[in-house]
């Protein structure tokens, strides 16, 4: 899987979604780096540069819109910076049975909640109970939504993500320090994810650019609780504001306190 040979932007531009918009595409690859350039008519670009982490098989990207017209670019309405289908373990649709599915059998979503000011801050139980089915569970046709709260990367709502079954799975990370939202609909043979900023409704001057939300996603083998591991040495060795070389060794005392928060920066670097 390469994730950056597929579409990873989905962009409406005076009501025309990007995949049906005329353009033309450049790839430039250097070692694990790559830049994707998209160019639309009247001099509007979509700039995506990626890189990807070899040793965890982890894809880094972030996009830049740009104006190099001599006229407003249009409206933007709609920017999904992440649209990509990632492959899982087969499902047939739901049928209705007497009893509760198993979550081992079912692709899972955990989507643990920000910060709420309480004992369950950054915290998620998929296997709980709702109605005939545990919270985590995703069947094919069903699609799951999630967004920041009041314009806080992490409040009531963390931009982390593990969807998984039966021994493969994915953490999505949502860069971004304002009002994100995240979307993930079950196929029978994957999960559609989208990840971009909300509400959106502006346009770009004439040579005017604009950088916007990143995301990281890890694939991973194993269980959930593996794929957490793999996810916490990433962000250690790639993404920790402590650490590496050049910077400081130690944080300070009160950083454990912010993990979700620290994290979140960090991505959006």
């Amino acid at each position: 899987m390469d994730l950056f040979d597929s579409e990873i932007v989905d962009l409406t531009l005076d009501g025309a979604e990007l995949d049906r918009t005329p353009y033309q595409r450049e790839t430039v690859r250097d070692g694990a780096n790559v830049l994707i350039k998209r160019r639309f008519a009247g001099g509007r670009e979509v700039n995506t540069e990626g890189r990807l982490i070899a040793a965890f098989g982890a894809y880094e990207w972030r996009n830049t819109l740009v104006n190099r017209g001599a006229v407003c670019s249009g409206k933007i309405s709609q920017l999904w910076d992440c649209a990509c289908l990632l492959a899982l373990p087969h499902d047939e649709n739901r049928r209705r049975t007497a009893y509760r599915p198993r979550e081992a059998e079912c692709a899972m979503i955990c989507a643990p909640s920000g910060s709420t000011w309480s004992e369950r801050e950054f915290f998620d139980e998929p296997e709980a109970t709702v109605g005939d089915h545990a919270a985590g569970m995703l069947f094919p046709g069903w699609k799951k939504r999630y967004t920041a709260s009041g314009g806080r990367s992490s409040e009531a709502r963390a931009p982390f993500f593990n969807i998984y079954k039966q021994g493969q799975g994915y953490i999505v990370a949502v860069g971004w320090s304002g009002q994100w939202c995240f979307e993930c609909e079950r196929t029978n043979d994957g999960v559609i994810i989208k990840s971009g900023i909300e509400g959106v409704d502006f346009c770009l001057e004439a040579n005017e650019e604009l950088r916007t939300s990143s995301v990281v996603i890890l694939p991973y083998r194993g269980t959930a609780i593996d794929g957490q591991n793999q996810w916490r040495r990433l962000v250690r060795e790639h993404f920790s504001l402590i650490g590496p070389n050049g910077r400081a060794e130690y944080a300070p005392l009160c950083a454990g306190l912010w993990g979700g928060m620290t994290t979140n920066a960090a991505l959006d670097r």
